[in-house]
């Protein structure tokens, strides 16, 4: 009997061991200084710290932003990568620049040096009432630009484009001198013109579902441009649409993003063009990879479905494509799917990494979100999660499956 206990005992530690081993390639940074209580927690305050945005600085830096889950005020802060950390002199509070933001919904890097950023009250308005949005009497979410390096942060507010609009996602040309974007409840879609600083509406998208006075469809929350400047995203119905950089006109694509059940009710959460020029896309309630072929204007479904759904973050490597899924109720998946020969691999869930670069200091990834691939080849992403980390990844090689 006692050699049996002593047995379950030495098994319960080699499964712990196993558990904390650090997973291969990836390390943590705060945002900011550690906490006095915690090594393990930003002097950010818990609440204002769930990273939402992220872009490449020209110096190779990272610029990041989060939202508000409680508390006064989103935050942008600079990884510097020569140094390696998140420094305190490098966390701005955003109301330091305007008020009354809750979130920082994109960050996008143009050609002319600088990065674009928007905000919003009104991030996911599906179920809500249309009643209760509109006494918020909110204001509307802002366009800002920064410019940044290890060396240099100058914040430039663009001012309330679209008066109670609420600005979900941006994304820049093939050529990064303009920069598009869409906002709810109107699905209004636009252009911000880099040279000049216009901000103009380019067209509208078909306006959300109401049923009982709610607000039930959902707004593109990726949008991708082609090798020509043509900017695709979805639209209310589950499916596509192209803003035509000739015509100027906006189109539907009558093709269905790819569902579990075939009902045409879903968005795309995530993009990415590779660098050979294709498409990829993934959905956000039932978490499908799928290829768009705008010369075709057909949507090749890969296959993969993430039980978790939301896929919230692509990046191509190599030929590889890295992507995340899940959401806050839910482990957070984080999967490569081999573009040559369509194998796919998952990697383990109950990851651990470490910590600041400290062997003795491991963490375990919470909610993650967003992927972004740097200039030195390593991948960023960070935790949308109350008290957010900054993560670098370097993928090993795996063996994949078909």
């Amino acid at each position: 009997m006692i050699k049996k206990i002593n047995l379950i005992s030495l098994i319960f530690v080699v499964a712990i061991f196993a558990e904390s081993k650090p997973f291969k390639g990836f390390s943590v940074f705060l945002i900011g200084e550690p906490h006095q209580d915690s090594v393990f927690m930003n002097t950010v305050p818990a609440g204002e710290g769930a990273i939402f945005s992220l872009a490449e600085t020209p110096d190779g830096g990272v610029l990041g932003a989060t939202r508000i889950l409680r508390g006064k005020t989103p935050w942008l802060f600079y990884f510097d990568p020569l140094k390696k950390k998140i420094e305190q002199k490098n966390t701005w509070q955003l109301t330091k620049f305007f008020s009354g933001e809750s979130c920082v919904t994109a960050l996008v890097a143009a050609s002319n040096g600088k990065i674009y950023g928007s905000t919003s009250n009104l991030v996911n308005i599906a179920y809500n009432f249309k009643k209760d949005i509109e006494a918020l009497n909110y204001k509307g979410g802002h366009v800002f630009t920064v410019e940044c390096s290890a060396s240099k942060f100058e914040l430039k507010d663009l001012g309330i484009p679209f008066p109670g609009e609420g600005i979900v996602t941006l994304t820049a040309d093939y050529s990064g001198s303009n920069i598009y974007g869409v906002t709810v409840p109107s699905q209004i879609f636009f252009r911000i013109n880099t040279t000049t600083g216009k901000i103009e509406k380019v067209g509208s998208l078909d306006t959300l579902e109401m049923d009982q006075r709610r607000y039930m469809g959902k707004s593109s929350m990726a949008l991708v441009s082609d090798t020509v400047g043509n900017i695709y995203g979805s639209r209310f119905g589950g499916r596509l649409f192209k803003f035509d950089a000739k015509s100027g006109l906006v189109d539907t694509i009558n093709v269905p993003l790819p569902t579990v059940d075939g009902q045409s009710y879903d968005c795309v959460s995530a993009f990415i063009r590779t660098k050979s020029g294709r498409i990829f896309g993934g959905t956000f309630l039932d978490g499908k990879l799928f290829e768009f072929i705008p010369s075709s204007k057909r949507i090749v479904d890969l296959g993969i479905t993430s039980r978790t759904g939301n896929v919230c973050g692509l990046v191509e490597k190599d030929n590889i494509l890295y992507g995340l899924s899940g959401g806050k109720d839910s482990p957070k998946k984080l999967f490569a799917y081999n573009i040559s020969t369509g194998e796919y691999y998952q990697y383990p869930s109950n990851l651990r990494v470490f910590f600041d670069g400290k062997p003795d200091h491991r963490w375990r990834p919470y909610f993650l979100k967003n992927l972004l691939l740097l200039k030195n080849g390593q991948i960023a992403t960070a935790e949308d999660d109350s008290q957010g980390h900054f993560y670098l990844w370097e993928p090993v090689k795996v063996d994949f499956v078909r």
